[in-house]
Order: structure tokens, then sequence, then C-alpha cells
């Protein structure tokens, strides 16, 4: 690696990620639901984790 690892480690993750062109529209479907499958689980764990320090916090003011 160089001296940008962040960068290397991003070009890296993106080209284990590539994938050909799709074929068809159904085939581009399936990788745009896959996509968004994703977006929606990463999104849900970003907002468990920020509901969990809230309710931490919330009982820390109370118990605390």
């Amino acid at each position: 690696m160089t001296g940008d690892r962040l960068g290397d480690a991003i070009r890296a993750w993106r080209q284990a990620r590539s994938r050909r062109p799709a074929a068809d529209l159904g085939e581009q479907l399936q990788y745009l639901e896959r996509d968004l499958q994703e977006v929606r689980t990463r999104v849900n764990a970003l907002f468990f984790t920020v509901l969990a320090a809230a309710l931490g916090d919330l009982a820390g003011r109370l118990f605390g």
C-alpha cells in the first residue's frame, strides 16, 4: 500500500464489488434491488445505534 491507506482500501473494496454489466433490464433490476437492500440494512443499523445511544444517555441522566 502507498501512503494513502484509506484510498487504497476503498479502491480494493470497489474492485472486489465490481461486477460485469447487466445483460438485460431484469438483471439490472436485481443489482439495484440488492444495492437497495444493502442501503436499508445500513440505515437500519445506524438508526438503532443512534437510538441505543439516546436511550443510554437518557438512562444515565435519569439514574445517574
